[in-house]
């Protein structure tokens, strides 16, 4: 007995596996992969219709022209050294905002309103 429910998942599945790596496949790179892992034999119609399945319903697995396929290069999801310095200026500016605002002039804390606010938007215009 499969694990899979259809043939579609179990050609799916295993076309994942293979361009998870993030190279370039053919569709016969992909149909020699899964003579070589797969549970049972498929026909072409299964195989072209799970890669289509495939490209609609998980926008990162691509087709890049006719019978070659990739995963997309995925954005880093951490941040660098940079990002966090930036963060952390951000978070360090709206702290500022919150002093007591009986020492000072109304003149006074507009201006360090608007300075901040003016260094809040660069500093968001640095991150991704």
């Amino acid at each position: 007995m499969s694990v899979f429910n259809s043939n579609a998942e179990e050609i799916r599945y295993h076309a994942r596996q293979l361009l998870d790596g993030g190279e370039q496949k053919t569709k016969l790179e992909i149909i020699a992969y899964l003579q070589a892992v797969a549970s049972r034999e498929f026909t072409q119609g299964m195989i072209s219709g799970a890669l289509n399945d495939l490209i609609t319903k998980e926008p990162v697995y691509q087709r890049l022209r006719l019978g070659v396929y990739q995963k997309a290069p995925q954005p880093e999801t951490h941040y660098d050294e940079l990002d966090t310095v930036i963060k952390n200026a951000i978070a360090a500016i709206e702290s500022a905002l919150k002093m007591d605002i009986r020492t000072l002039t109304p003149e006074l804390l507009r201006r360090k309103q608007e300075k901040s606010e003016r260094y809040i938007r660069i500093l968001q215009g640095l991150l991704p």
